[in-house]
């Protein structure tokens, strides 16, 4: 019984994962040609990438009140992207 709610659980979620990776395949190539020009990226470009293909992919509007921590992505993403900002913010901080 415990059995079959974690293995419905973990296939629920593999699929959501799954799926998270090939929407956003476009983004992640992106990033991939920039990495390999430049190796490194802060977050003000990362978000621009990510704002780039959005726009060529018609998933956001331009409509000049964006705030520029909106990257289009779902919350899960988003969330993400804070938790590396605010970890590159620390990395700053202990390097000073």
């Amino acid at each position: 019984m415990i059995d079959a709610e974690i293995k419905g659980i973990i296939t629920t979620k593999y699929a959501r994962v799954k799926q998270l990776i090939e929407d956003h395949i476009p983004h992640m190539k992106a990033i991939v040609e920039v990495l390999l020009e430049k190796e490194t990226l802060d977050s003000a470009e990362f978000d621009v990438i990510l704002a780039r293909v959005n726009k060529d992919l018609g998933l956001s509007s331009d409509d000049g009140n964006k705030d520029d921590k909106d990257t289009g992505l779902p919350p899960e993403s988003q969330s993400f992207l804070m938790v590396q900002d605010h970890s590159n913010h620390a990395s700053r901080r202990e390097a000073r």
